[in-house]
Parts: C-alpha cells; sequence; structure tokens
C-alpha cells in the first residue's frame, strides 16, 4: 500500500506515510453445531492522513496559518484599537484557502462482534436469529502533529473537542438482530437496528479541560466555560435536558412466500412503528436561520413507516 505524504504544499507518494492498522486475529467460537460467536478486536491508527483543510479551521487557526485567510488589505476597513488605529488583518473577509495537509492522527479502536443461533422445531419448522454490531472503545483525533488526543466516543468530535474542526458523530453502540422463522412454504422475519446516542456537550478544547461540560446548543448560561453557544435554537435544552441526539430503534417486519414453482413473493415492512429519527439541532436551523432536514442524516433517515413488495421468478 503506498502513502501520500504533503509537506510544504507539495505531495509524494511512496511507502511508509504512516502507519494503516493493527489488527488482532478474529475469535471465532463454535459452542455446538447451532450457535456460532464472531468476536473481532480491532485498533486502526492513521498518522500523516492527507485530508484537505476546512474553512472553520483555517477561519479558527488564523494566527497560526495566516496565509489560509484573506482579508480586505484597504485600512480603511480594518477594526481599530481604543485609539482609533487600524489593526492590520482585521479587515472584511475576502477568501479562504482550503489546502491539502497531513492530519496528525487519527486513532479508532473497538468490537466488531456477530453470533448466529440455529434452532430446529420439528414440525414448527426452523429458527434462526442473527446478532452483529460493533462497539467502539476508543477514537481520537490529532489535527496537527503533537496535538493533545481525547477520546471522542459517545459525542460529536468538534463539540466534545472544540479544538478540532471535524464533525463526525461516534455513538458508542450500533448492532442489528433479526430472526427468521421458516415452516414449509412460509418464511416470517422481524428485526431491530439500534443507533446509540450521541452527546452534544462540549468537555474539553484541546488541553484545557472544562470542570463543568456544558451544552453546545441552547441559550448561553453564567456557568458554561466559554460563551460561544451556538444559539440558533435557543430553547433546545428546556426540550432536551440531556443535551444528546437520542438513542434509534426500528423494528422491520417481513414475509416470504415460496408455493409457486420458481416464485419466490416477499412483503416487507421497515419502521414499523413510524418511529421518526431524532431530532439533531445542527440539522434544524442554519446560522442564516433557514429550515433545514432536522435529523443526522449520517445516522438516522426520514422514510418513516414504509412498505416494499416483491417478486422473483427463477427461469
Amino acid at each position: 500500500m503506498r502513502q501520500i505524504r504533503c509537506r510544504d504544499g507539495r505531495c509524494q507518494s511512496g511507502p511508509g506515510a504512516g502507519k494503516i492498522a493493527q489488527l488482532l486475529p478474529r475469535r471465532h467460537l463454535l459452542p455446538n453445531s447451532s450457535l456460532d460467536f464472531l468476536v473481532e478486536y480491532f485498533r486502526i491508527r492513521k498518522e500523516g492522513e492527507v485530508v484537505q483543510g476546512s474553512a472553520f479551521e483555517a477561519i479558527k487557526n488564523e494566527d497560526r496559518n495566516p496565509a489560509n485567510v484573506v482579508r480586505d488589505p484597504n485600512p480603511a476597513n480594518w477594526v481599530t484599537d481604543a485609539n482609533g488605529t487600524p489593526i492590520p488583518n482585521t479587515g472584511p473577509l475576502l477568501m479562504v484557502r482550503l489546502p491539502w495537509e497531513n492530519q496528525g492522527s487519527t486513532e479508532v479502536r473497538g468490537i466488531d462482534f456477530e453470533v448466529r443461533h440455529r434452532a430446529k422445531l420439528g414440525e414448527w419448522g426452523g429458527l434462526s436469529t442473527k446478532l452483529n454490531g460493533t462497539y467502539m472503545t476508543h477514537y481520537s483525533l490529532a489535527q496537527h502533529p503533537g496535538d493533545i488526543e481525547h477520546n471522542l466516543v459517545g459525542g460529536n468530535a468538534g463539540i466534545y473537542d472544540w479544538n478540532l474542526s471535524s464533525g463526525i458523530d461516534l455513538p458508542r453502540l450500533k448492532f442489528n438482530v433479526a430472526s427468521t422463522w421458516t415452516r414449509g412454504d412460509h418464511a416470517v422475519n422481524a428485526s431491530v437496528n439500534y443507533v446509540g446516542t450521541v452527546s452534544l456537550k462540549r468537555y474539553v478544547n484541546a488541553e484545557t479541560i472544562y470542570d463543568q461540560p456544558f451544552c453546545h446548543y441552547g441559550t448561553a448560561q453564567p456557568t458554561d466555560a466559554e460563551p460561544n453557544r451556538n444559539g440558533t435554537v435557543p430553547l433546545y435544552e428546556a426540550y432536551y435536558p440531556d443535551c444528546k441526539i437520542a438513542r434509534w430503534i426500528t423494528v422491520g417486519l417481513g414475509y416470504t412466500y415460496t408455493g409457486f414453482k420458481n416464485l419466490t413473493l416477499n412483503l416487507n415492512v421497515q419502521n414499523l412503528f413510524d418511529k421518526r429519527a431524532p431530532y439533531d439541532p445542527s440539522q434544524g436551523i442554519s446560522t442564516s436561520f433557514v429550515a433545514l432536514a432536522g435529523y443526522n442524516q449520517g445516522l438516522h433517515n426520514n422514510f418513516g413507516r414504509y412498505f416494499t413488495v416483491s417478486a422473483r421468478y427463477a427461469f
């Protein structure tokens, strides 16, 4: 595998630009003929990964990389100090450069698991069940080499650590369990999907660890460690006092009939109980007060309850 390393705006490809992954062997257990487990622990660390900068990061770190932010050079438009003297490089924003650069590091650790069970029910047919999912134990990100790394699992990266520009959401647990009962030409299946919660509290800002974490959304409070909450949803904490994107549990149900020669008929219902996607305030309204979707499209969907009917014929 070849890596790409960028330095001083120039990119080169070559081996050894960063560590990619360290995986332990899978543990595949077969207690008996009807039950098996598959457990895999993973640790993936990437260093020197090539990423494109963001406008948020460029403006936030203007003091570190001033060349990435271009402002009006006319002193008449600069901010002035108490004596009325224009302060250099404080004019209106004209442009933001988004260069490709080598990110410090990203590390992910967790467990992938899978359980299968098969049961013979005699004249009542058979029942098969499968559970699979991922339990994340660690996710850390350093935007620049040498930056301090925090475990961000259970939160939104750029909110948990205000120093980060990444907005990735990191629920600790995601899983699916599905069972199928088969008897003769008939099969009935049911499934449950689970997506864990995501905290929207701010806990740290690089090396600074807040004594009292606070919600990023809602009306600013005197106890906030920093005065820059997102106030586009001022009543957010009144309705969501735990400051989380709620967990999402959906149920599916299906039926399959194979009684006709070479023909398979299927009927499926997804989101059987019409469970709404959890509210995400970052998708509620934009900073320019434009209504958005209201839910996290990376974790959930807005389909509601829906039906699918299909037929498959084998020639």
